[in-house]
């Protein structure tokens, strides 16, 4: 491929875009094989270091992504996203996994102030048997609630890997 061979490819690829923007592109292009070429160097030297023009075009289609009023603008979409939606959510989450738990430490351990109260003479045998049914749906749900917290920290990483994504313009920020 030849210096105007690479040129009319590149003018091909960047069809779509404004008529002035494409002639700069170009003239930009141009510039830089006449000063290549004042430096001795080959055309298919210069163009194997510029790589193909859909790789110049690709690079130009991401640097557009990275404007910084856009960023700006994501930015604080995000901050008002998080703090409007998000946060409360979370809270929420938070606080319905910590009453599950302290619900269900109480149910496992319910047997346990029942005998005392039993011993004391305050209690009666019907409330033991029940502190026992509460121990017991306790032990059920304990298994669920440690896998609950656990699931926590990896969904917050993707959340925050999420908004990263979105704060740098990357399209698969799923």
């Amino acid at each position: 491929m030849n210096k105007k061979m690479f040129l009319q490819r590149l003018k091909m690829e960047l069809a779509g875009r404004a008529p002035e923007e494409i002639e700069s592109i170009i003239q930009d292009y141009e510039a830089y094989f006449h000063e290549a070429e004042q430096k001795g160097l080959p055309e298919e030297e210069v163009i194997r270091q510029l790589g193909t023009p859909q790789d110049i075009v690709d690079n130009i289609r991401k640097n557009e992504h990275h404007q910084p009023g856009q960023v700006v603008i994501k930015v604080i979409l995000l901050i008002f996203f998080n703090i409007a939606i998000m946060l409360p959510l979370f809270a929420t989450g938070i606080a319905f996994l910590v009453a599950l738990v302290v619900t269900v430490f109480a149910g496992i351990i319910s047997p346990l102030f029942s005998m005392i109260d039993l011993l004391r003479g305050y209690g009666e045998r019907f409330d033991f048997f029940l502190s026992l049914l509460f121990s017991g749906v306790g032990l059920l749900f304990y298994p669920s609630c440690i896998s609950m917290f656990k699931k926590v920290p990896p969904l917050v990483n993707r959340y925050y890997k999420w908004n990263l994504k979105i704060v740098r313009g990357e399209h698969d920020a799923s």
